[in-house]
């Protein structure tokens, strides 16, 4: 139950419309005059309710800190306490804004997620200001953008360009929930599933150039805007059913085949585990781990076909072919 602290999105929105309801309710027995045993009732529900929604609140906003800290070493841009207490800050809203659907951050709830059109939110495809590096799945992204501006001295033409730059990275961050779900191309993670937790930006400018033909100054403001995706669903736990063939097993002793089959079934549920954990290295990755095959449960008995056949000397072979599904469990190590 603990583990669930702080990444179970169902969760924090029963602790938080719990809470609200909770302290409704001690208004509204209050206000009421209701017995004294049924307000201290109602007081401690919401006590409990408040408990439950800071305790998630807290581990969530613990857990990307903690990430966001590991990915800024790994970028190369360590990051001090006042910018932890800032990523804190947008964690605290982050959580907020998981509870609430994303429609703040212009997230449109529904089952396909459609993003409808002339919505004000909707991004605009990418143009000669943007590039977007999308790895397979719903995982890192990488957003650089650029901004130019002219003045006639080279700082004022600087601070123009850093500020149009900054728009451009304000979009961006605020509709990152949308860059995750339409560059998401994991099918096993549906859009609306694919939501940023995590982001940071570096940013360059200058220095400002003059232009000889008009005289004024030219600068450019290049940013690039890290957002780490991440699926809802666990990307690197436990999968299956699956189904699961082995390869075929002959041998002139019966027992022996049927032996042989189900150690090659063995095998290549092993390796099916092992490159299906592999692929779904998505949060992992992020906290400098890989994601790696952590056992294997075979669901039922397996189903074995028996066939004989006579081999190039005559000589009378009995050959398996096994199938059974399975159960994988991966994990981050």
């Amino acid at each position: 139950m603990w583990s669930k602290l702080g990444s179970c999105v169902r969760c924090m929105r029963i602790a938080w419309w719990g809470t609200v309801v909770a302290w409704l309710g001690v208004v509204a027995a209050f206000m009421a005059a209701a017995p004294s045993v049924l307000g201290l009732a109602a007081l401690g529900v919401a006590g409990l309710f408040s408990v439950l929604w800071l305790a998630h609140w807290g581990a969530f906003v613990g857990k990307n800190v903690a990430s966001i800290r590991q990915l800024g070493n790994a970028l190369g841009q360590p990051l001090g306490r006042r910018d932890l207490l800032r990523l804190a800050v947008h964690q605290a809203g982050a959580a907020l804004i998981l509870v609430w659907g994303q429609g703040a951050f212009g997230r449109v709830r529904g089952d396909d997620d459609v993003i409808p059109p002339g919505d004000d939110d909707v991004i605009p495809p990418p143009g000669q200001d943007e590039q977007i590096d999308d790895p397979p799945g719903c995982g890192p992204l990488r957003v650089r953008v650029r901004a130019t501006a002219r003045a006639a001295n080279a700082q004022a033409a600087c601070n123009e360009a850093r500020l149009r730059l900054d728009q451009r990275i304000f979009w961006v961050i605020r509709n990152c929930h949308q860059y995750c779900a339409r560059d998401n191309n994991d099918p096993n993670c549906r859009s609306r599933e694919c939501v940023c937790l995590q982001i940071a930006d570096v940013v360059r400018c200058g220095p400002a150039r003059r232009d000889p033909q008009q005289g004024d100054f030219v600068c450019t403001c290049e940013g690039t805007i890290h957002i780490i995706c991440h699926c809802l669903q666990d990307t690197c736990g436990v999968l299956g059913p699956i189904l699961v063939a082995g390869a075929e097993a002959c041998n002139a002793n019966q027992n022996r085949a049927l032996q042989d089959a189900l150690a090659s079934l063995q095998q290549a549920a092993q390796a099916e585990c092992d490159k299906r954990c592999t692929a779904r290295n998505r949060h992992c990755a992020v906290l400098g781990q890989r994601c790696v095959c952590a056992g294997i449960n075979r669901l039922g008995q397996p189903e074995c076909r028996h066939r004989t056949e006579i081999d190039g000397e005559g000589n009378r072979r009995h050959c398996y072919q096994c199938s059974a599904t399975y159960q994988l469990r991966c994990r981050c190590s």
